[in-house]
């Protein structure tokens, strides 16, 4: 029989002063940060939660603390083993009883922890995603049952591509097995609305409750900028911050390596050499963790990476986040950015937008659907795909504030951030004019080579207008031979080479005609 409804306050109410006085005894803590206690009380009164917290929200808190409430262990699995262990060492200071059973150690060392996980001395029990298709910990567990299961980084359960975890779309399995359904809180810092339903779906969560907090930080500046030159502009950027951490996204596996090599050729501008070195998905495990560690600990200036650096990581300093292409979606965007700024300070997020760039993508795109041509789920695959990349696009040439449109696309409403480059825009050229596009949109799925060119043409004649604050009459009217000679050999078809090569020249004769 249930509570009557007096009772249940009651209970709640007890309960709350309870997780306060623990958050002040145990934790040395004067209260709780936003959002926290939210996730605690509905943990506590047995809901499943998703919390979406930015890193350095506290989203710890929100099940260290309950796991001391709750009559059996708290079991998190979380994908990185250095985080793992220093939670594990931060519980330890506090006199909170904890382990971590890793890869790392050694067979002496996990049996003496699957020992203690069946005496049921731990009340956190951190293991990566794959331990729990072990065996011997699930035997465990069904010796000691959890009374919760976190799932950190929780995005992952339902991302693919070079940051996907196998293991984790198995978690929803694995709770299955066990003889008493735990409470499931979910906890990533980045997931829209149809990335929750996955994640809800998969670990079989039941009717979870919500908790949202801003996903973008104040200090972060973001910038769109152009070039033809991707790689000679990044140089030049990174010798310009050299001696501080910085990270730079690429699309490929290959380009990391090229990049990294070029950037570790240069030398900053006090003569210092640029330490830089790639990190992706296709290193080794142990490399990819020594390189994470040696950035972390200042060894190297910036690395060249793809989307799989970041899941897990928490690296408070650094710098800057330069995109060699864009990212493939707002989630991407969202996600890869907010590896900038963790420990508050201003930090830039620069996206490059190349007309090369673009052009690539769409001879890519345009082989992908002439190979899934007879595929109709493959079709529909990539049209998806190129769906959320034209919302990059969408956000970053409507004119309006790249933050806000960020965070609209996560369910909030946000006033503009005022440090943007679109916001630097309006303020330049007026309110009216600043809420103009910056371009129309290219629809990079079904346009052909000569179209994205006169696309190309059309926007950087206005960007050089504008660079120029002068009319883009007055641009055009320069040089007689941009409706002529050099703008038929552009609508002609030459190999993309050519045609990128008939672009800078124009652009070169365009920026000296005043």
């Amino acid at each position: 029989m249930g509570l009557s409804p007096a009772l249940g306050l009651f209970h709640a109410s007890a309960t709350r002063r309870r997780a306060r006085e623990i958050l002040h005894t145990v934790f040395h803590l004067p209260g709780f940060r936003p959002g926290q206690e939210e996730v605690v009380s509905a943990a506590l009164g047995g809901r499943d939660v998703i919390a979406l917290f930015p890193t350095g929200a506290g989203k710890s808190l929100c099940y260290q603390l309950p796991a001391l409430m709750l009559s059996g262990p708290t079991l998190v699995v979380s994908p990185l083993i250095a985080l793992m262990r220093d939670q594990v060492s931060h519980l330890e200071q506090l006199g909170i009883p904890a382990l971590c059973l890793d890869s790392l150690q050694d067979s002496a060392a996990q049996q003496d922890s699957l020992a203690r996980i069946r005496q049921g001395w731990p009340r956190l029990i951190y293991v990566s995603p794959e331990r729990l298709q072990s065996p011997a910990f699930q035997r465990a567990m069904l010796v000691c049952p959890p009374s919760a299961v976190v799932v950190d980084e929780a995005h992952c359960v339902a991302q693919w591509g070079d940051s996907f975890r196998p293991a984790y779309a198995e978690i929803g399995g694995f709770l299955q097995k066990l003889p008493v359904r735990p409470v499931v809180l979910a906890m990533t810092a980045t997931a829209d609305g149809r990335m929750r339903a996955q994640i809800a779906a998969s670990l079989g969560m039941r009717h979870p409750k919500t908790v949202t907090l801003p996903i973008l930080r104040p200090n972060l500046r973001y910038t769109l900028c152009t070039t033809l030159n991707t790689t000679a502009w990044i140089q030049d950027y990174v010798r310009a911050h050299a001696g501080v951490k910085g990270l730079v996204f690429c699309a490929t596996r290959k380009r990391c390596e090229t990049l990294a090599a070029r950037l570790a050729a240069l030398t900053g501008e006090d003569g210092a050499p640029i330490r830089a070195a790639y990190y992706h998905a296709g290193l080794e495990r142990e490399e990819r963790l020594r390189i994470q560690e040696a950035f972390q600990a200042g060894e190297y200036d910036v690395l060249a990476v793809t989307s799989a650096f970041g899941m897990g990581v928490d690296i408070p300093d650094v710098r800057y986040t330069v995109h060699d292409s864009l990212p493939r979606s707002m989630l991407d965007l969202a996600q890869q950015t907010g590896r900038a700024g963790r420990d508050g300070q201003r930090s830039e997020c620069v996206l490059l937008l190349s007309p090369p760039q673009l052009e690539w993508r769409r001879h890519q795109l345009s082989r992908q659907r002439f190979e899934a041509k007879k595929d109709h789920q493959e079709r529909l695959r990539l049209w998806k795909d190129w769906h959320e990349e034209r919302r990059v696009l969408e956000a970053l040439l409507s004119g309006r504030c790249i933050a806000s449109e960020i965070s609209g696309c996560f369910g909030r409403r946000e006033a503009p951030c005022g440090v943007c480059s679109a916001c630097a825009r309006r303020a330049s050229s007026g309110w009216l004019a600043g809420k103009s596009p910056i371009a129309p949109v290219p629809d990079l799925y079904h346009m052909d080579d000569i179209a994205l060119r006169r696309w190309a043409l059309s926007w950087e004649r206005k960007a050089l207008a504008h660079n120029l604050g002068v009319p883009q009459s007055r641009v055009l009217d320069a040089d007689s031979l941009l409706r002529s000679a050099r703008m038929g050999r552009l609508a002609g078809d030459p190999p993309l080479p050519q045609a990128k090569a008939s672009l800078e020249r124009l652009l070169g004769a365009m920026r000296t005609a005043r």
